[in-house]
């Protein structure tokens, strides 16, 4: 029961074989926090075949810039998953999408270590599952500085970045914002 509770499933008949389930009692590690210089160096990445790799655009219509250069999608937006998860090797850069002043950056259970960016009207970006955290509450960040690297705390079950767009209190879907 605590399983099906922990990944928002209705019941254990919704577990599917092959399917990832975060499992209770993991232990947190501490973030290694030092201020980085801007975007350096990415580590390359192997592709796997078996998620979406969106077009390599970092800007949008929006304006919002992908909050990593990874791009593989390993769990889309909906009402029981408010978020993309972006999958990719642990200390991959995470970059603020926007501009704006660092509201929150520390552990919260579920989310681990992670970063919110309040970038004004109402719009706030979240980057959980972080290994390392290199803003602190009360900074201003610049689009595309690196805030943190990638990681798997909290509830997680491998490396990758949670990523929310939030506007007005409403988590909405992060496609929207970075195609």
């Amino acid at each position: 029961e605590k399983i099906v509770s922990y990944n928002n499933l209705f019941d254990v008949n919704d577990i599917k074989i092959g399917q990832y389930l975060i499992i209770a009692g993991g232990k947190k590690i501490s973030p290694y926090i030092s201020k980085p210089s801007y975007a350096g160096s990415v580590p390359s990445v192997s592709p796997i075949s078996k998620l979406f790799i969106p077009p390599s655009q970092n800007v949008v219509s929006s304006g919002m810039l992908w909050p990593t250069s990874v791009r593989r999608i390993s769990q889309y937006y909906s009402w029981r998953h408010t978020g993309l998860d972006i999958a990719g090797p642990k200390g991959t850069p995470l970059y603020a999408s926007e501009s704006g002043k660092v509201t929150y950056s520390g552990w919260s259970n579920g989310y681990g270590y992670n970063v919110m960016i309040d970038h004004g009207n109402g719009t706030k970006t979240r980057y959980a599952h972080a290994s390392k955290l290199y803003v602190s509450k009360g900074d201003s960040v610049v689009k595309g500085q690196t805030i943190a690297a990638m990681g798997s705390t909290g509830w997680s079950t491998g490396s990758h970045i949670h990523f929310e767009v939030i506007v007005s209190g409403g988590k909405k879907n992060p496609l929207s914002y970075v195609k």
